[in-house]
């Protein structure tokens, strides 16, 4: 017997034979909770049964879905992966960033199994969760909420520069979740800018500049996801006359 409260009514749903010792359920409300009542029968020579009183069985629980990944993509957007559940109707993403609660931020239907959270904030950490849904006779029943997981946009720095004798010492602020910073330099001759360098660390020494000529640097931040480099915009720019 089947009932959708523990002490609501309890419908008939099978009859299994001696031999049996499991039963499944298929039911298309698969985030409702329901709770389930058997009893062990015999019928003696003239069909009778010697036992007709009902145990409670066990309670089924609501399904949790899984948060796989989630991982910073090109245009400061974040890609949520999680475990879809084929029959659900969809999914809700929800994110928190900072001291915030936790907001509905999209949905997607069926099997989708990814969302792109994009126009972000940058230098924020930002926690995600998912919960999927399952929509029946106008009523719609919810799963449990996946675990949570976070990822930070990461930030755009900025530098301070001096001079020494023939060089200019350029310095990063530190921005979390960066791998490195590359450097970028325009010599008063040239009309665009050259990569000097890409480093993990925050300060960079460029040598062998020419003595009361001025440099523009500039500077961006980047991190490597799955393989691939993903940039923050770049710093504003600086100049300065070397001594």
């Amino acid at each position: 017997l089947r009932a959708d409260t523990e002490n609501g009514t309890y419908d008939y749903v099978a009859t299994l034979n001696s031999e049996t010792t499991h039963f499944t359920d298929y039911t298309d409300d698969g985030f409702k909770t329901y709770f389930y009542m058997v009893r062990a029968v015999m019928r003696d020579s003239e069909g009778v049964l010697t036992d007709n009183i009902y145990t409670p069985c066990l309670k089924t629980e609501k399904p949790q879905p899984v948060l796989e990944n989630v991982a910073l993509t090109e245009n400061n957007a974040i890609v949520v992966d999680f475990t879809a559940m084929p029959y659900a109707t969809g999914t809700e993403i929800w994110a928190s960033s900072g001291t915030s609660a936790f907001k509905k931020v999209g949905t997607v239907l069926g099997d989708t199994n990814s969302y792109t959270h994009a126009k972000l904030k940058r230098g924020v950490k930002y926690q995600y969760k998912v919960r999927q849904y399952i929509i029946k006779d106008g009523k719609t029943y919810y799963s449990e909420f996946s675990n949570v997981e976070d990822e930070t946009t990461l930030k755009t720095t900025t530098i301070t520069l001096t001079t020494t004798k023939a060089a200019a010492k350029i310095v990063c602020e530190k921005v979390t979740g960066a791998n490195g910073y590359e450097i970028y330099m325009k010599a008063p001759t040239s009309k665009t800018y050259k990569k000097q360098v890409a480093t993990k660390k925050q300060k960079y020494t460029k040598k062998g500049l020419k003595s009361g000529k001025t440099y523009k640097f500039k500077v961006r931040t980047y991190r490597v996801v799955d393989g691939k480099t993903i940039y923050s915009p770049y710093s504003k720019t600086k100049k300065i006359k070397i001594k």
